[in-house]
């Protein structure tokens, strides 16, 4: 269940059920927010031992790593658009701010120490693997042991990161965000954070669920009708425009009437814990008798990508999809 429709219902629950007791547990949660929401609940802080940490930003990196931001001047120079644009492009925040050259930075003047970079997405992670590949210094085998984490990669190759590297070998792991609360990688020295993360929001005037970079919150760095009534009765109400798009949809798709009440496919989509979309699917497959393939196309459509990417095998899951592609794709 959704959790913020699992929070209402559990609020509206604990009046009618006193022997109930609730906790809720976050190493980032909005305690006062919570405990309002919970008639003011109490708020226990449990003290933990966190390990001593100093934080460097932008300014403090580019510094270390001398590196040079070119001026206004120095971008309108030249005679040609190319020099300009190359001048352009090598502002530090459009490059990662340089996190290639940081990374060297540690691996030549600092102490020993894994060292764990956040990053946006694969697209990202597999543009700096191929850098520290080229580099000069770090693409060197026998003194670094670099390690990409995605979930789209197999579950072998996640595991490694969690392997202590030979001896006069340093480990270097390029993640997303997921590192930083589902897993511990014990042997981690140093962070690299480039500040963004991918978070799923809803493009209320588009009507599109999309996956953007946004900056983290503070928080987050320090620690690595009827349907409306109900709605009104969250955390944090979502858009009033989302709501109205919600219900349109619904309507479209024959799950309400025009008073927005539930219709006969609307109580069996109910039932069907999947988007309303798949659902009605689901049904009509089974009405005209081809169930079968509709449950492979409702599969793929509401879970994942089975599709993995291994570390050095790319062009087989090409291969593979094309192959399952036919003759449609010529």
């Amino acid at each position: 269940m959704n959790e913020d429709f699992l929070i209402i219902i559990l609020r509206d629950l604990l009046p009618r059920r006193p022997d109930l007791r609730l906790v809720l547990m976050s190493a980032t949660i909005n305690a006062e927010l919570f405990s309002k929401y919970f008639g003011d609940a109490p708020v226990m802080h449990i003290p933990g031992f966190t390990f001593p940490v100093a934080e460097l930003f932008l300014e403090d990196v580019l510094e270390k790593i001398r590196y040079r931001i070119n001026s206004e001047r120095d971008n309108l120079a030249g005679s040609s658009r190319r020099k300009r644009f190359s001048s352009v492009k090598s502002d530090p925040l459009s490059d990662v701010f340089e996190v290639e050259s940081t990374i060297e930075y540690i691996c030549r003047y600092e102490a020993e120490g894994a060292i764990l970079v956040f990053l946006t997405g694969w697209d990202e992670i597999s543009k700096l693997l191929d850098k520290i590949k080229g580099n000069n210094f770090l693409g060197s085998p026998n003194r670094f042991l670099v390690l990409p984490l995605h979930g789209s990669m197999p579950t072998v190759n996640q595991r490694e990161i969690f392997d202590r590297p030979p001896a006069n070998m340093r480990k270097i792991v390029l993640a997303t965000n997921i590192a930083e609360s589902s897993i511990t990688i014990d042997d981690v020295v140093y962070v690299i954070d480039c500040g963004k993360a991918k978070e799923t929001s809803y493009d209320a005037l588009n009507k599109l669920a999309c996956l953007l970079p946004s900056w983290i919150s503070k928080a987050s760095a320090h620690q690595l009708g009827a349907v409306s009534s109900f709605l009104a009765k969250s955390l944090q109400a979502p858009d009033p425009l989302s709501v109205k798009n919600a219900i349109e949809l619904l309507k479209t798709i024959g799950a309400l009437d025009d008073t927005e009440e539930l219709t006969s496919l609307g109580r069996h989509l109910c039932t069907l814990p999947l988007d309303p979309n798949i659902g009605k699917m689901l049904l009509m497959g089974s009405v005209f008798q081809c169930l079968d393939p509709v449950l492979t196309i409702a599969a793929a459509l509401a879970y994942r990508n089975p599709f993995v990417l291994p570390i050095d095998r790319k062009e087989e899951p090409d291969a593979v999809k094309r192959s399952f592609a036919g003759d449609s794709c010529k």
